[in-house]
Order: C-alpha cells, then sequence, then structure tokens
C-alpha cells in the first residue's frame, strides 16, 4: 500500500524468455503501476511453449484491498479461472471494480496496457471458478 500523502507515481515492468533446442521454450513478464491513495495493479503472463499453457494474472489493490484475477489457457483451448479477494467480499467485487477503475484513470501511470486496464474489468468469472470471457491472448 502506497503511504498516506504519496504523490508519486511508480512503473516498473521485466520480461524473461528461456529458448531451447526449437526456439523460446517460456516467456513470462511482469508489469507493476502503482500511485497514490494506494491504487495499484500488477499483471503476469506466462507463456509455456513445451506444455502449450499460457496464462494472465491480474492484482488490483485499493489501499488494504485487492482483487486477484487468474485466467490460464491450456493445450486444448479450455479456459479456467480463479480469483482471490483480500478485504473485498464476493458481494462488493462490483464496487471494487468501480472505485479501483475511478482511481486508476486518475491516479496510476500509463502502462503498456492502460486504455485496457483502466476501462474495462479484465475478466467476469462465472460459477465454478470458470471464466466467463475470451481466452488471454
Amino acid at each position: 500500500a502506497a503511504p498516506p500523502g504519496r504523490t508519486g507515481f511508480s512503473f516498473s515492468s521485466s520480461t524473461f524468455s528461456s529458448s531451447g533446442p526449437g526456439g523460446v521454450s517460456y516467456e513470462s513478464s511482469t508489469t507493476s503501476r502503482a500511485g497514490p491513495g494506494g491504487v495499484r495493479e500488477v499483471q503476469s503472463t506466462v507463456r509455456d511453449h513445451r506444455s502449450g499453457t499460457h496464462s494472465l494474472t491480474v492484482n488490483r489493490g485499493l489501499g488494504n484491498k485487492a482483487r486477484i484475477i487468474t485466467r490460464t489457457r491450456d493445450a486444448t483451448g479450455q479456459v479456467t479461472g480463479n480469483e482471490a479477494l483480500e478485504g473485498v467480499s464476493q458481494d462488493e467485487t462490483d464496487r471494487f471494480d468501480e472505485d479501483w477503475l475511478a482511481r486508476a484513470h486518475h491516479n496510476l501511470p500509463p502502462g503498456n496496457s492502460s486504455s485496457r486496464t483502466t476501462q474495462v474489468p479484465v475478466l467476469r468469472l462465472g460459477g465454478g471458478g470458470q471464466a466467463a470471457s475470451a481466452a488471454p491472448g
């Protein structure tokens, strides 16, 4: 969480890839953004070309509250999703998303995917943890 009265922004990005005899076999990247008032977002992607899986995790936070959503596409194209909540009940997720989007719009530095992340929630989960939206690109 950001210290009270913090007025600065932070942005960081990292990428890792591993190559084998057939070319790139594993890639991961993480982008973090934080701004005043404890608004923050961390996006992580992993592509494992050996197993054919691709996952995206988005961790959005406001102060001591967070919503972490992961969706994974396996080699068959099956998409699954998980959601973890910190300081937010399932009934409060829509309100949390609205609050996060409003604060992120004004308080987060632009990032690689700022237009997507500050306009729409990344993933809506249906019952049983199944992803209700398209697979990660």
